[in-house]
């Protein structure tokens, strides 16, 4: 990581996000997904410490910048149909370089029996796992 993390997030129904930098005090109040709604997960990036990753009951992943006052939107991951359970980062695979250039990977995991591990940079996924049929 690149310094200490400073924000402890929240999330609610109404798809707010809340940030409080505990170093400084302030408080900022977010809502990257004006219609989607319902925040079920939440993380921070392992490396860099101001890019937080947000999974919504409709199926989206949305990345943010929670740098500034004001947080801003930088990607939106499509392609679960359902509520996202889990986001987690993880490190590039198969890659020899430094891990300060690695790219970083996320996986998500959704009530729609899949798994997908994307490309952060590009906004793409990379590998897409699904529970056989019949499976709960």
């Amino acid at each position: 990581m690149a310094g200490q993390q400073q924000c402890i997030a929240n999330g609610d129904e109404q798809g707010n996000i809340v940030l409080w930098n505990v170093l400084t005090g302030d408080v900022t109040l977010h809502q990257p997904l004006s219609t989607d709604g319902h925040v079920f997960c939440w993380t921070f990036s392992p490396r860099t410490e101001y890019i937080f990753a947000v999974g919504y009951k409709t199926g989206a992943v949305v990345l943010l910048d929670v740098a500034k006052k004001k947080p801003a939107s930088l990607q939106r991951l499509r392609g679960h149909d359902d509520e996202i359970h889990c986001i987690c980062w993880v490190p590039s695979l198969g890659q020899e370089t430094d891990p300060e250039d690695e790219c970083e990977l996320i996986a998500s995991s959704s009530r729609d029996k899949s798994i997908r591990l994307w490309n952060e940079s590009e906004a793409q996924t990379v590998v897409t796992l699904r529970l056989p049929a019949g499976i709960m």
